[in-house]
């Protein structure tokens, strides 16, 4: 059979026919011209420097394009201009005589195609033409994006991002990959029956515009759900909503009549003309919308694409927030976004003749498993656990005895572990998917342990510094109650730490200095430090101490103060030791004072001496 290039570049020489004509197959002669316009792939014919000389009807529909505006332009016209560089190699490579396999956008939004070219020789092998054969491709990059952007996703929850990052991450993504305008993700609060916007994505200078015009953040925004607007069909519909008049959906986000006279002015400043919401559904269930604004028409196409993904997005959406309600309860069990990111393994129980476990079996794990264990799938699958691992038997606690009871009688279980085979700690869930199997769901921990026990030696020994000072070291929360109450403050003022824990800290400073040290309270909330206060505090006896007082903040995780930690130390005796060396300055200075006198006086009886000698002639 000839080549799909030969019946487009010349037939063969002395073949008696013209280009085109027919083709053989074993069934007879099929008219070749049939077959290339009945074709639904794009067809042409392009000359050496790339211009178009032939192209079938479905290349005329995907272009869009009418004969007399096809021929004799350039293919790379019909493309993206991003893609004129690609177009250009790759026709320089097939007038060298290679087939070239590329991917390229039409103009057309979303239109991606796998394009070959093929060089077209004549009887003499002299290269005449080139072949360009095209496959729309669109539907399995958008599939291809669709999935990088739900991987990302994934990946995202797996780093521990939250759902503010999450759905600007979706909107961002959509936006891009939809090549829409602006895309909003509102979430339902069926309660209070309103929308929250949690993400919007569209040029910087549209944002600011509308917030500059409505006078608020765009994230954030409470929309009320009330009849007649385009988020209200959507949500009560359950359905689907497209219009051409942007305002409707403008319009949609107030219920105020002040505002909604807004929208037309919000309507060029995104230049959009269409407007569409898609119900985010899980089952029945509407989760929220994703409203999006184009220039370009919209249709139920671009609206179940949209759909299909916000399923898939849901599903992500839910995995997150049952995440966060678990960890903040403390549940047994995490959502699945967790476990993804955790080590899988299921397993099969074996049991004895009494129905005691005594073995399990490897069924399946995951990559995970492999990292966090060192067992390879390929070496584990349909093995025995006693066989994979000897020291199992061993363990503490009893591994296959905990497994099995879980795999027989359901329910599910957590604990963490130390496993000495692996020299690792683990944390593990497990739970029974059906009588006599059983999942387990772990991670490595070991390094958490670790930072566990360097924090529990470096506070012993921060308490061993605390409870050996001499000095009375005492901490205070915001509200001035006493959190700590060191050994040397038990020995300097008299009480111990259970009579004073809780307490206020004023019971121990008389009556005339309370209101100072609720100043320094202040000062110390504001982060700032009193160093070396001379001030007196009453001791169990009700005596009154002279102290030496510190005062710095404590800082909570936030950075901010907290409380605060003082330090003091008993100074009466230094106190003493200061009044009876004044005392001595006192009694030094006042016979300097006798002794300068005298000095002066004897000079003034000299001087007189002298004059009086002189008056006596001596």
């Amino acid at each position: 059979m000839r080549r799909i290039s030969d019946g487009l570049g010349g037939g063969s020489k002395g073949s008696g026919r013209s280009d085109g004509d027919k083709v053989m197959s074993d069934d007879g002669d099929v008219d070749f011209k049939e077959l290339v316009e009945s074709s639904p792939e794009c067809i042409c014919r392009l000359d050496l420097s790339g211009c178009i000389v032939y192209m079938n009807p479905a290349g005329m529909n995907v272009h869009k394009q009418r004969v007399e505006d096809v021929f004799g332009r350039s293919t790379a016209e019909l493309s993206m201009p991003e893609y004129a560089t690609v177009i250009d190699g790759a026709l320089k490579k097939a007038c060298s005589g290679e087939t070239i396999v590329f991917e390229n956008r039409s103009s057309a939004r979303g239109s991606w195609h796998e394009t070959t070219f093929t060089p077209i020789r004549d009887g003499e092998g002299k290269i005449t033409g080139i072949l360009s054969i095209s496959r729309d491709i669109t539907k399995l990059k958008q599939a291809e994006e669709e999935v990088h952007l739900l991987q990302r996703v994934d990946q995202m929850i797996n780093a521990g991002n939250g759902l503010d990052e999450v759905f600007k991450t979706i909107a961002s993504g959509l936006r891009t990959m939809f090549e829409y305008d602006s895309v909003a993700i509102h979430l339902l609060d069926p309660e209070k029956h309103e929308l929250e916007i949690m993400a919007y994505s569209a040029d910087e200078s549209d944002r600011l515009g509308l917030e500059r015009l409505v006078g608020f953040s765009v994230l954030g925004y409470h929309v009320p759900l009330y009849t007649g607007s385009l988020l209200y069909e959507v949500v009560e519909g359950r359905k689907s909503v497209i219009t051409e008049d942007i305002s409707w959906i403008l319009k949609s986000y107030t219920d105020k009549a002040e505002f909604q006279r807004l929208a037309g002015a919000a309507a060029k400043i995104t230049k959009a003309g269409w407007g569409m919401g898609v119900p985010m559904l899980a089952g029945d269930e509407v989760v929220g919308v994703i409203g999006c604004g184009s220039k370009t028409a919209l249709s139920d196409a671009d609206a179940e694409r949209l759909a299909s993904f916000g399923a898939q997005a849901v599903i992500a959406i839910k995995k997150q927030q049952r995440f966060e309600e678990l960890r903040v309860s403390e549940a047994k069990y995490r959502s699945l976004f967790d476990n993804m990111r955790n080590g899988f393994a299921y397993h099969q129980i074996l049991v004895d003749k009494k129905n005691r476990p005594v073995d399990y079996l490897f069924l399946e794990v995951n990559d995970a498993f492999e990292e966090y264990t060192g067992l390879k799938r390929e070496d584990i699958i349909g093995k025995q656990v006693t066989e994979v691992i000897p020291g199992v038997v061993d363990s503490e606690p009893n591994l296959i005895e905990i497994y099995g009871r879980v795999a027989l009688q359901g329910g599910e279980t957590r604990f963490d572990f130390f496993f000495k085979p692996f020299n690792r700690w683990y944390s593990v869930s497990v739970y029974s998917p059906e009588k006599g199997f059983f999942v387990t769901l772990f991670e490595d921990i070991s390094e958490r342990k670790q930072m566990e026990e360097r924090i529990i030696k470096s506070q012993e020994f921060l308490n061993s510094i605390v409870e050996n000072s001499g000095d009375a070291i005492i901490t205070t929360d915001a509200d001035s109650r006493v959190t700590l109450w060191s050994r040397g403050a038990e020995n300097l003022y008299g009480y111990k730490a259970d009579e004073v824990l809780g307490k206020n800290i004023d019971f121990l400073y008389p009556s005339e200095l309370k209101e100072e040290r609720r100043n320094w309270q202040k000062a110390i909330l504001a982060g700032e430090t009193v160093r070396n206060i001379r001030t007196q505090i009453y001791n169990s006896n009700r005596e009154l101490v002279n102290i030496n007082l510190t005062l710095s903040p404590l800082i909570d995780r936030d950075g901010k103060p907290a409380g605060s930690i003082g330090v003091s130390k008993n100074i009466t005796d230094i106190m003493e030791a200061e009044k009876k060396l004044r005392e001595k300055i006192d009694e030094l200075e006042k016979w300097q004072r006798l002794t300068v006198g005298r000095e002066l006086r004897m000079a003034e009886l000299k001087s007189e001496l002298k004059e009086l000698k002189k008056r006596l002639g001596e």
